[in-house]
């Protein structure tokens, strides 16, 4: 395949070197310019700029796009805060937990805030959970834990301990 591309190319360079090289150069005796002809050129290099134009539009519209996907939204400008009160959540998940529940050193303040929105928000108060039994305590306890670490966990529990449907033995054969 390359063999027969590179012999081609090979016998249109000897061509082209033989036309070349067997004529007389041309000596003309007047300049001509053909006003037409350059009218369309600069028409033509015209069209071009404008379609340059719209191409580099078209980039810088993707490009935007592209950050705007990619990199930062701009949601910080959104609540204007100071920095130090943006820097006021816990920076991981272990810090958070005892932000939640009121154990944490480094963000007391949020912890409490945290803990008073709990129980502002609670059915039972702390004092009403203390007047139940010992059993109902744990019951409650694990109810919240269990709400808390998995959402969907009691509802499928609740559809697996429902009673399946009797198939009638007449519907069976059909």
């Amino acid at each position: 395949m390359f063999n027969l591309v590179r012999k081609k190319l090979i016998a249109a360079a000897a061509l082209i070197a033989m036309s070349v090289g067997g004529a007389a150069p041309a000596h003309a005796g007047m300049p001509v310019i053909d006003a037409a002809n350059l009218t369309q050129a600069i028409h033509q290099v015209i069209a071009w700029g404008q379609q340059l134009q719209g191409m580099l539009q078209q980039y810088n519209q993707l490009v935007y796009t592209y950050q705007s996907l990619t990199g930062p939204r701009g949601m910080q400008n959104v609540l204007p805060m100071t920095m130090v009160a943006r820097n006021y959540l816990p920076p991981d998940y272990a810090e958070l937990m005892s932000v939640m529940n009121g154990t944490s050193v480094t963000y007391a303040v949020l912890a409490g805030q945290v803990q008073g929105t709990i129980q502002s928000n609670a059915v039972l108060n702390q004092r009403q959970i203390g007047g139940l039994s010992q059993r109902a305590q744990s019951i409650l306890g694990l109810g919240r834990q269990d709400a808390a670490t998995s959402p969907n966990k009691s509802r499928r529990r609740r559809i697996r301990s429902r009673p399946k449907r009797c198939i009638r033995p007449s519907m069976r054969g059909r």
